[in-house]
């Protein structure tokens, strides 16, 4: 392929990186370098504040028996983020190649809301199917939303 040459959608469909971490500040520096969920992914509304959020998905995971990696809050006390772990001592970590940031796709991203409340927002499991990614990683991002459902229902 000539490198000079518009991206190929088989360029597109180059299998992601993906790996297992313990780091936790590999962890850190992900989600503290960008915004390791965004935007474009989906959200939920909680009726709660960020601490009984958390509590509450705390709760879910231990009932749901899924490991919770780390809790990680940056100085902007505004959001946080639940990083659930592969097991108890590691995380996935994922990038579109080797120059791409890197995104923890097994993260709720709690964010505080004007009235009080907070909305989550996670990776959309359908996102990552045609990377060449794991069955398993991407079942468990499916997990998300029904991690959510666990909390308040």
């Amino acid at each position: 392929m000539n490198p000079a040459s518009p991206a190929s959608p088989a360029r597109d469909a180059t299998p992601w990186l993906c790996w297992q971490t313990s780091s936790l500040s590999l962890v850190s520096l992900a989600a503290m370098d960008g915004d390791p969920v965004g935007d474009e992914h989906p959200a939920r509304r909680l009726p709660v504040d960020l601490a009984r959020a958390l509590a509450h998905l705390r709760d879910a995971a231990a009932a749901l028996d899924w490991p919770v990696f780390a809790t990680l809050q940056p100085r902007d006390a505004g959001h946080l983020w639940l990083v659930m772990g592969a097991s108890a001592d590691t995380t996935t970590v994922l990038q579109r190649d080797d120059h791409a940031a890197i995104e923890l796709p097994l993260t709720l991203q709690l964010k505080r809301r004007r009235d009080g409340g907070c909305e989550a927002r996670w990776h959309a499991a359908g996102t990552l199917t045609g990377r060449g990614l794991p069955d398993g990683l991407i079942a468990q991002v499916a997990r998300l939303p029904r991690l959510l459902d666990h909390a308040w229902h």
